[in-house]
């Protein structure tokens, strides 16, 4: 359950993370200290993929460790609670990155006026088509599910490996797909072969990174 906020203090997610954080924890953190911003974090497994923060033994944010950087850091997975007065100089009427445009100020005008809590949660990146495929895929598994045991008993004339398909889809005969996205109301014509894409009905204009294929809007993961 979300704690009850009070009117000055905004809990932030980003759209592309999954998480089973509980907020509690996060928000009582909040409360008991003088931060203007708490980011839930985990240690940075990955920082050839993502940057990282720097937090010093007391939990403050002290900056950003850039991407590539061998020094250790924590990953903020993208769940924060946040005071109104944290977005004070934020400019109106445009686009704001609070953690590039904002926090460094903070940051810089008074110590612990940005905090890390360290969680014990798990985080999916769904971001990007590859990563939303990748945790369907490992959400499936985990649950018991067999995907590609479903898509045989429910596609018997076509192969499919690795893949993800939403509702009112239809497979010709001998279609062939691997790791693939296939969206609602996709219809995939008979003796086509895909591999690593994401498939659409070509519907409106086209997406950055799209091509058209008959009636299918492609583009690769």
């Amino acid at each position: 359950a979300i704690p009850l906020l009070a009117a000055a203090e905004f809990l932030i997610v980003n759209g592309d993370t999954l998480t089973n954080l509980d907020l509690a924890p996060l928000v009582a953190s909040h409360r008991r200290s003088d931060a203007l911003v708490t980011m839930a974090v985990v240690p940075n497994s990955e920082p050839q993929k993502y940057s990282g923060l720097a937090v010093d033994e007391e939990g403050c944010v002290t900056g950003v460790v850039p991407r590539g950087s061998a020094q250790p850091s924590y990953h903020f997975f993208g769940v924060q609670l946040v005071n109104v007065e944290a977005l004070a100089a934020a400019p109106g009427g445009v686009p704001c990155e609070t953690v590039a445009q904002l926090y460094p100020a903070l940051i810089a005008n008074r110590r612990g006026a940005v905090r890390a809590f360290h969680a014990d949660a798990e985080y999916h990146d769904i971001g990007t088509p590859a990563d939303y495929l990748e945790t369907s895929l490992r959400m499936a598994e985990r649950e018991g599910g067999d995907t590609a045991a479903e898509a045989r008993a429910r596609y018997a004339h076509a192969k499919v490996e690795r893949s993800i398909l939403w509702d009112d889809v239809v497979l010709g005969d001998g279609v062939m797909l691997k790791e693939c996205i296939v969206t609602d109301g996709v219809r995939v014509p008979a003796d086509t072969s895909w591999h690593g894409v994401t498939m659409r009905a070509a519907e409106g204009e086209l997406a950055p990174g799209e091509r058209r294929i008959g009636e299918l809007a492609i583009a690769s993961l």
